[in-house]
This record gives structure tokens, C-alpha cells and sequence, in this order.
């Protein structure tokens, strides 16, 4: 039989990447009071700043294109904490919605299993500057389909990846084989953060 499995719930994706310490100095000058926000989401930046001068040579990314400042992590996955599973079989609900840290309590249940762990800090070196851009999302984020004879739950393990302290979800396995995801994702967007940052390990 064809199993589905949905994970649903709040989580959002999350870049870290690399910038250059101008980039970092110029929106840290109290006398500039550039917004790195207005830089990040905003693809019209230059047209509504046009007194703002970047060089092309320190700008880590095209106003707007966030999403491709990403050589230290990129992830998008639904928070642990807020991880909804569902489980059907045909028109049959195996599961219904039902909290992922929920099923796993008690003797028997799903396995929630740390994949990796990202922390900049221990990943760059000292005195490196980055930039954190988080967009929080609510809805579907990951669908996988097996086939197997019956459901166990004992044999489902969901992948938490922590990207600097957020843990989401971000991969499934059944019986310790890997479910490749069906790349559903329906999501509203919720807000978003985003900030600079530079490694002080001393």
C-alpha cells in the first residue's frame, strides 16, 4: 500500500551567508541609518534610495535576492516545536494533524533525530561578518509518499537540522530509509527577521 505523510506547521526558511566587513560597517554607521531589512526584502531599493551609495564590489546580494546568500546554511523546514503530522493511506487517516513532539512520547511513537547542527560561530572564523535572514512561514511544508504493508509509526523518523538555535524539520526516513520529498511546499508568509552579525570568538 502507498502511504502519504504531510508535516504541516510553523517553520520557515533561513539563509547565513558571508558578507564583506564594508557591507557590515555601512549598515552599522549610525550616520548612514541604512535599514538592512529595506536591503534584504526590498528589490526597488535603489530606485527609493538613490542618494545610497554600495559598490557593487561589497554588495553580498541583489536587493531582494536574499535567498542567494547562502554558503554558511540554507535551510526551509517547519519548527519542531510547531510540527503537525498527518498520515493517509488511500482516502484513509491513518493520523490526523496530530503534534509531532505528541507522537513522540511514551514507550512507542515517532523518533525525532538530530541530522546536523549550524552555528556560525564555530563554522567561520574570527572576526568573519555575516548576514541571518529568516522568512517565517505557516502551512504545508513537506509531503513524502512510501510503500509499505502497514503504517508503524515506531519506524518513522523525522530529520531536525538546528540552524543556529532554530530546530526544523527538514527530511523524513521509514525504516531508516531516506523518503524523498514530493516538493509540496504551500506556505503563507508570516514575517521575517533578518541581521548582521560578526564572530567574536576571544
Amino acid at each position: 500500500m502507498k502511504y502519504r505523510i504531510e508535516i504541516s506547521g510553523r517553520g520557515g526558511e533561513v539563509v547565513i551567508g558571508k558578507v564583506k566587513r564594508e557591507f557590515y560597517d555601512l549598515f552599522n554607521d549610525d550616520d548612514t541609518e541604512l535599514d538592512i531589512e529595506d536591503y534584504v526584502w526590498n528589490y526597488d531599493f535603489f530606485e527609493e534610495n538613490e542618494d545610497v551609495e554600495i559598490p557593487e564590489d561589497i554588495r553580498p546580494f541583489v536587493p531582494g535576492e536574499w535567498y542567494e546568500c547562502d554558503d554558511v546554511a540554507h535551510e526551509c523546514g517547519v519548527s519542531v516545536d510547531n510540527a503537525y503530522v498527518t498520515v493517509t493511506v488511500g482516502d484513509t487517516v491513518v493520523i490526523d494533524n496530530v503534534e509531532a513532539n505528541e507522537l513522540e512520547k511514551g514507550e512507542s511513537g515517532l523518533t525525532l533525530e538530530s541530522e546536523s547542527e549550524i552555528v556560525p560561530d564555530e563554522v567561520l572564523e574570527d572576526g568573519d561578518t555575516y548576514i541571518q535572514i529568516q522568512s517565517h512561514e505557516k502551512g504545508l511544508f513537506h509531503s513524502f509518499e512510501f510503500e509499505a504493508d502497514e503504517f508503524d509509526l515506531d519506524k518513522l523518523t523525522l530529520c531536525v537540522t538546528n540552524v543556529d538555535g532554530w530546530e526544523i524539520i527538514t527530511g523524513a526516513k521509514y525504516n531508516d530509509e531516506e523518503l524523498e520529498d514530493l516538493g509540496e511546499l504551500s506556505t503563507d508568509g508570516k514575517g521575517s527577521d533578518a541581521w548582521l552579525d560578526i564572530v567574536e570568538k576571544n
